[in-house]
């Protein structure tokens, strides 16, 4: 009696600590900027349609920035020194150096099912505490060459 008194004892100890262990572990940090680019996006993307200037833009996507190419070449936009932060599945925040203006925010929002990887971006900017986002649609899609 007094060794099932124990063992119900301890089964009932090792049940709360695991239940409360289970309780308290977390998961992958999404509020937390991460250095880099994320791995899913890197790459380069074309843009099928013409802008309003008649070109055709392209993105890509290394380690640690965005560089935005036109097609014919122009000087190109980068973003540098980019850190991102996850906020869906699908749907990354992105943040880096432009130029002397300061910090540039980016939404990537990208579609795996599609036949080719497609990816709409939209820009940002810090308004208080707030980032404040172009219309949507912005730039449009781009597809992963």
């Amino acid at each position: 009696m007094l060794k099932s008194r124990i063992l119900i004892l301890t089964v009932v100890a090792l049940s709360a600590w695991g239940l409360g262990t289970a309780m308290t572990t977390t998961t992958a940090q999404a509020a937390k900027w991460h250095a880099g680019t994320p791995k899913v996006l890197r790459g380069t993307y074309a843009m099928h349609k013409k802008d309003a200037n008649g070109q055709k833009p392209n993105l890509k996507f290394t380690t640690t920035k965005l560089t935005l190419q036109l097609n014919p070449p122009t000087a190109a936009d980068h973003l540098s020194k980019v850190s991102y932060r996850k906020i869906n599945a699908h749907t990354y925040y992105l943040k880096g150096h432009y130029l002397s203006s300061g910090i540039l925010y980016v939404k990537a929002s990208y579609s795996p099912l599609a036949q080719q990887k497609r990816l709409k971006i939209q820009e940002g900017f810090l308004d208080g505490q707030h980032i404040k986002w172009s219309p949507k649609h912005a730039m449009g899609w781009f597809y992963q060459n």
